[in-house]
């Protein structure tokens, strides 16, 4: 009888132990819950939950166990240095591969520090093509376009990132960007412009067609994107959320005398959302008179 009280006293205590919370530093605890609200909340519109398992610090490293949504995650950082970021980036380390979400195909499969990849897409994606990722309540958090195809997998090219982790499904959306666009020479406004994008089957290229105010201007050009996430590995939303845009233009100059115009484009764009985007640049549009440059403002939406 005593033995068995014993063994029911040691599995009790054992218990209790096991359901005692995890005490953990109070800094620590605002930088986890600062990433948490960057990285982890975005991918469900309802809240996630976590729980701290475990926190040691073992030869300068901070081994903090936890339980997200029933998986267990260690995150492993420097116990030195600023520690929101080391925090952000040990969670961000253990979410690019998370197995507990396993949503239909197409998924996104792989994330590295620079690209972006799925083996789950069609035979039938082309370059022109735009991807939406969708969160566990199926909302937009990311946007791609095809870089290209391997013959393994479809490489992405990041366009927006809120939030991402593999596993999760990738939705074919329409590549199609309204801009309105604001020209400012020596003399001050000198036109406003509205253009239409649209993705082209060859590797990041892209089809323009443009109305302008000054004189009535169309034209038509051909322009190309470079994502500013594939040059770098910096989680920071004006490089990785970015690209620079290149674009050659032809066109007339007017309805009346169908003058010949023509001219290029150079400029940054920032998606502040998988939809609206922000940027600045500069262009020079020519005819056989005059030469006029500018610097430009604009402002889009992705479809």
């Amino acid at each position: 009888m005593r033995r068995l009280l014993s063994i029911a006293i040691v599995l009790l205590l054992a218990t209790a132990s096991l359901m005692a919370e995890v005490v953990i530093p109070g800094e620590t605890a605002r930088a986890l819950e600062k990433a948490m609200k960057r990285l982890y909340y975005p991918l469900s519109d309802e809240k996630l939950p976590y729980e701290v398992r475990g926190y040691e610090v073992k030869g300068g490293v901070v081994h903090l166990a936890l339980d997200l949504s029933g998986t267990e995650r260690t995150l492993l950082y420097e116990d030195r240095g600023n520690l929101e970021r080391n925090v952000h980036r040990a969670l961000r380390d253990v979410l690019l591969y998370n197995p507990a979400f396993s949503m239909d195909e197409p998924r996104l499969d792989y994330i590295t520090p620079r690209s972006r990849s799925s083996i789950t897409l069609p035979d039938e994606v082309s370059p022109r093509d735009r991807f939406r990722l969708e969160n566990l309540s199926g909302r937009t958090i990311a946007l791609y376009d095809v870089d290209y195809i391997s013959e393994d997998a479809v490489v992405l090219q990041p366009v927006y990132i809120g939030a991402e982790t593999t596993g999760l499904h990738l939705s074919k959306c329409i590549p199609l960007e309204v801009c309105g666009l604001v020209k400012v020479s020596d003399g001050g406004l000198s036109s406003i412009s509205t253009s239409i994008s649209y993705n082209l089957p060859i590797r990041s290229l892209k089809a323009l067609f443009r109305i302008d105010s000054e004189d009535l201007s169309f034209f038509a050009g051909v322009g190309t994107t470079l994502s500013l996430a594939a040059l770098t590995s910096r989680h920071f939303t004006l490089l990785e959320d970015s690209r620079i845009k290149a674009v050659c233009y032809a066109g007339i100059e007017s309805l009346d005398g169908f003058d010949l115009k023509g001219g290029f484009e150079i400029s940054y764009e920032h998606f502040v959302s998988p939809h609206l985007y922000w940027g600045f640049g500069y262009e020079r549009l020519s005819t056989r008179e005059e030469r006029k440059g500018g610097i430009i403002l604009k402002g889009g939406y992705a479809l």
